[in-house]
């Protein structure tokens, strides 16, 4: 159900029925990514994040959530571990282009930071 209201783009209802799944089951770190998922679509990036990190926790060889993870860290402005998410999505999958894309791109924005 919550990503029916993922795809009609009702954040809230999403995150409401990611909620409930989470609370049937707190081991399943699907229900986390799915409920990060809908809580980062709703812009609600420190709890996305928070979301991210218990899926990772469950099972930490899924290179997608490290990735989104990253994607999260970014929006609430910590470069320094939005680069360790990139990059270990990017071990785990070192044949994904996005991954070493973003990982580049974020390295890139570390570096011009220092030179500041």
């Amino acid at each position: 159900l919550g990503r029916i209201y993922l795809e009609r783009l009702n954040y809230k209802d999403a995150v409401s029925s990611f909620k409930a799944a989470v609370n049937r089951d707190r081991k399943n770190g699907f229900y986390y990514y799915d409920l990060a998922m809908a809580l980062f679509k709703a812009e609600r990036y420190s709890e996305a994040v928070i979301c991210f990190e218990k899926s990772i926790l469950i099972n930490n060889r899924i290179p997608n959530r490290h990735f989104s993870l990253g994607l999260g860290l970014m929006k609430v402005s910590e470069y320094e571990r939005a680069a360790d998410s990139f990059r270990r999505a990017y071990e785990i999958e070192p044949n994904n282009k996005k991954y070493k894309r973003f990982l580049k791109r974020i390295e890139t924005k570390i570096s011009s930071k220092s030179l500041n």
